[in-house]
């Protein structure tokens, strides 16, 4: 098959660029992104328990946490429980951010070094309710 020179000088270099690529990132992935314990938290969040919901978050966090996790993953809307109506139901046991809820999981990321991540719908005195949410860009709503 015949190629023209500029072809070849294409092919040629767009290899290089590929092999120099790939080599800076096989020489740097150690340092881009180094490797970490994750782990999702699982417990059945009771409905309108608040506190009683946030000691078993807590508990699950630092269970994790003493096996050298270092992000600690819990159920959405963990913090208040699952089933409801309408929002209507769900304002009484709604926390606010900073709350009792980062609070005392701030407690448990500072005593460990780990993080922790959980969907929640929260309130908030400017916006009232909110409820976190992304969308296929990852970018944040609330």
């Amino acid at each position: 098959m015949y190629l023209c020179l500029g072809v070849k000088f294409r092919l040629a270099l767009m290899g290089l660029i590929t092999l120099g690529a790939v080599s800076y990132v096989q020489a740097n992935s150690a340092k881009v992104l180094p490797s970490f314990k994750a782990a999702a938290v699982a417990y059945d969040p009771a409905w309108g328990d608040l506190d009683g919901n946030i000691e078993r978050m807590v508990i699950g966090v630092e269970n994790v946490a003493k096996q050298d996790v270092k992000l600690a993953v819990l159920p959405e809307t963990a913090n208040m429980g699952y089933i409801f109506d309408d929002f209507a139901m769900v304002r009484p046991f709604l926390d606010t951010v900073p709350g009792k809820t980062t609070d005392a999981l701030l407690k448990v990321a500072q005593k460990y070094v780990c993080g922790s991540g959980t969907g929640r719908t929260r309130s908030s005195e400017r916006f009232g309710l909110q409820h976190f949410s992304t969308d296929r860009s990852r970018r944040l709503y609330w």
